[in-house]
């Protein structure tokens, strides 16, 4: 085989593996965001079986939202900045910057929001 053959092999094998590495980071962050959400429904269950009142996110968010007037769509756009909203539009799923944070996306989805 001639050295440049060998040469194109190699960066086909390396961006394989950069394929690879890519859905390992996606598959382990998927699993860790599933443990978390299996450890919350546990402590949830938990409370419940001992009487204790349990206030739902979706409670929280109303409140914010109904008592406190906090405006969801300016949550969102704080959440998601147009140039981020672009950057998702154009590379589809990953890990994007946010302005002070950082988004997951899947699916069109922002799943979870990182430290930046």
């Amino acid at each position: 085989m001639d050295v440049k053959k060998l040469y194109t092999k190699r960066k086909v094998i390396k961006q394989d593996l950069d394929i690879l590495n890519d859905e390992l980071y996606t598959k382990t962050r998927q699993q860790e965001l599933k443990m978390q959400e299996l450890r919350k429904i546990d402590k949830q269950l938990e409370k419940a079986q001992k009487g204790e009142l349990i206030i739902t996110e979706h409670a929280i968010l109303r409140y914010m939202e109904r008592v406190k007037f906090l405006n969801l769509e300016d949550v969102r756009k704080l959440i998601v900045p147009e140039e981020t909203a672009l950057l998702i539009k154009k590379f589809g799923s990953g890990k994007f910057p946010a302005g002070t944070h950082q988004v997951i996306v899947k699916n069109n989805m922002v799943i979870t929001i990182l430290d930046k």
